[in-house]
């Protein structure tokens, strides 16, 4: 994730991002001296975090978190200036900010903040991540959907013989936030249950499988699709893995990853026009592998 420091001392910029690199979050830093050039960055960069001072030379604090607001509703703003300035804090509200930090900053509540932040982004992420395999999964994908899945991924579909337990969704959405901002977990159907995650290798992918496996204490069945890019692809291979876990006869593996013949420009036909069983036979025989 990428964080944005917006302060005209050069000092304070250079302070923060030290501080935040000991802590370990694994942030990508910009620093810039004024407003004016922050909303610079926001328009070329994919930024998760700001945090910026109030008071400064060009543009100050609130103009530019007035203009961010309506640029990148989606990144988590954090105002961090001095006492004098905390009568703009019930204005702040008014500006979609996550918190006020004082100068100088305490380290624990800094921590805090920051822990606060990422969980915002990774929270509104998946919300839109959610939204865009359901638009894409049900043919309906418009631009800005299939943006959010412009660097490819898998898909893992798990079917149940009953929908989850609250204590099996709470482990497999568990599995989920480990992998951070990138993976999302949620029902597509009743007992269907899909799980994304960006850049997964085939080996990794079937770990994941085989975890939500374990999770679920109903008999289960995963399939996990070939590296998927385009809303194309990605809503052909949702359509034949649930083909496929509606003929579980033809299972007899648990986690099975699904032939990348099908996600071809010119596929053979889809399971609504042809025989399902048969369909599922041809997958088996082009070496549908079990793991």
């Amino acid at each position: 994730m990428k964080c944005l420091i917006i302060d005209d001392d050069k000092f304070e910029r250079d302070g923060l991002v030290y501080l935040l690199r000991q802590m370990g979050f694994g942030l990508e830093f910009i620093d810039v001296k004024n407003g004016r050039l922050g909303l610079e960055v926001l328009a070329k960069e994919n930024i998760d975090i700001v945090i910026t001072d109030i008071k400064m030379p060009v543009m100050d604090g609130m103009t530019f978190l007035e203009k961010a607001n309506v640029m990148k509703p989606d990144a988590a703003y954090i105002i961090y200036s001095g006492y004098n300035d905390f009568v703009y804090a019930k204005q702040a509200l008014s500006l979609n900010v996550l918190d006020f930090l004082v100068k100088p900053v305490d380290e624990e509540e800094l921590d805090k903040v920051i822990r606060q932040a990422l969980a915002a982004v990774q929270g509104k992420r998946q919300a839109e991540m959610q939204t865009g395999l359901n638009r894409i999964l049900a043919g309906q994908a418009a631009a800005e959907a299939e943006m959010l899945f412009a660097g490819g991924g898998r898909l893992i579909l798990l079917g149940t013989d009953r929908d989850l337990m609250p204590e099996e969704w709470q482990a497999m959405t568990a599995v989920s936030k480990r992998l951070g901002g990138k993976a999302v977990f949620f029902q597509m159907q009743p007992k269907r249950y899909v799980f994304w995650c960006d850049n997964l290798s085939e080996i990794f992918s079937v770990n994941i499988a085989n975890e939500l496996i374990q999770q679920c204490q109903a008999p289960a069945r995963v399939i996990v699709s070939v590296r998927v890019k385009r809303a194309e692809e990605i809503r052909r291979a949702g359509q034949m893995m649930l083909e496929l876990l509606r003929e579980a006869i033809f299972l007899k593996e648990k986690t099975v990853l699904l032939p990348d013949i099908y996600l071809k420009e010119t596929p053979p036909p889809l399971a609504a026009d042809a025989d399902v069983g048969a369909l599922i036979e041809d997958w088996l025989a082009l070496g549908l592998a079990g793991h």
